[in-house]
């Protein structure tokens, strides 16, 4: 009793499949252009890391320095 329910038929078959799509051109388009996706998600996913770390930086300061401000006018007010 083989141990994968796969006929071993059909592997051959699903195997000239893949063989066949990776040798015409269309195969190597495909992985190219999944390559040059996975590149363009990862940059994009860095300046996103990037730019969300410094403006929460950013957005940080202003928040501290109203604090500031709104205390220090709280205080001369009493």
């Amino acid at each position: 009793m083989p141990r994968h329910n796969v006929v071993p038929g059909q592997q051959r078959c699903a195997m000239r499949a893949i063989l066949r799509f990776l040798q015409s051109e269309d195969g190597p388009v495909a992985v190219e252009y999944s390559v040059m996706l996975a590149l363009i998600i990862m940059m994009a996913l860095t300046a996103i890391t990037s730019l969300g770390s410094s403006n929460s930086v950013f957005w940080g300061d202003i928040n501290t320095k109203a604090t500031d401000a709104f205390d220090e006018a709280h205080t001369h007010l009493e």
